[in-house]
C-alpha cells in the first residue's frame, strides 16, 4: 500500500510573496495585522477594497495559483492529496472584495487549478456567530448565500451539514470520497 502525502494550505500555494509583505520590504510600512480571533465585529472594521485595489490583489493571487500548477503536477504525480481549507472562490463573496468585477474573477478563474471536490460545511448563522463573531450576523448571511449560489450548480461541491459535530462532518465527507471513488 501506498503512503498518500497530504499538503495542507491555507488560501493559495504560497509561492509568491504575500502582497503585505513586499509593501513592508519596499516601504517599510508598518503590517495590519487586522482582527483579533473572537474580536466582535472585527472583521467588519475594514472597508472593502477599491476595484483596482481588488483587481490587484486577485491578478497577484492568481498568478501564485496558476504557477501552484506545477506542484500539483509533481504532488499528483506520487500519488499525493492536496487540501485547501479556502480557495479561489472566497473572491466572489469575502468582504474584501465586494467591489472587485465578477467578470473579472471569472476571467482569471480559468487559468486556476480546478479541484476534485469543494466541500462546504453549512451551519447556522447564529451558531457561527457564537463561535466567531468577527463578522455580524447580517454578513455572515450575505456570504452564505454568496456562496450557495456560486456552488450550485458545481458538480464536484458537496454541502455538509456541520450541525452535529466534527466527528459527523468527517464522516459525511468519507461516505462522498467512497462514493464517487467507487
Amino acid at each position: 500500500m501506498q503512503n498518500i502525502f497530504t499538503h495542507n494550505l491555507a488560501m493559495h500555494f504560497g509561492i509568491l510573496p504575500q502582497i503585505k509583505d513586499i509593501l513592508y520590504f519596499l516601504f517599510k510600512k508598518k503590517k495590519s495585522i487586522g482582527h483579533v480571533d473572537g474580536e466582535y465585529y472585527g472583521g467588519m472594521k475594514v472597508m472593502p477594497s477599491s476595484k483596482l485595489k481588488g483587481i490587484l490583489l486577485v491578478s497577484w493571487y492568481t498568478l501564485d495559483y496558476w504557477l501552484g500548477n506545477f506542484n500539483l503536477f509533481k504532488w499528483n504525480k506520487n500519488g499525493d492529496m492536496t487540501i485547501f481549507s479556502r480557495y479561489y472562490f472566497d473572491y466572489y463573496f469575502q468582504r474584501a472584495h465586494l467591489n472587485t468585477p465578477h467578470w473579472y474573477i471569472n476571467m482569471l478563474e480559468v487559468i486556476v487549478p480546478k479541484p476534485d471536490y469543494i466541500f462546504t460545511i453549512k451551519r447556522d448563522p447564529e451558531d457561527i456567530f457564537k463561535f466567531k463573531p468577527e463578522l455580524s450576523l447580517v454578513e455572515i448571511i450575505r456570504q452564505q448565500n454568496k456562496i450557495d449560489n456560486l456552488l450550485k450548480n458545481k458538480k464536484n461541491a458537496f454541502l455538509i451539514d456541520g450541525k452535529t459535530g466534527v466527528e459527523d462532518t468527517l464522516q459525511q465527507i468519507m461516505l462522498i470520497l467512497d462514493n464517487t471513488n467507487a
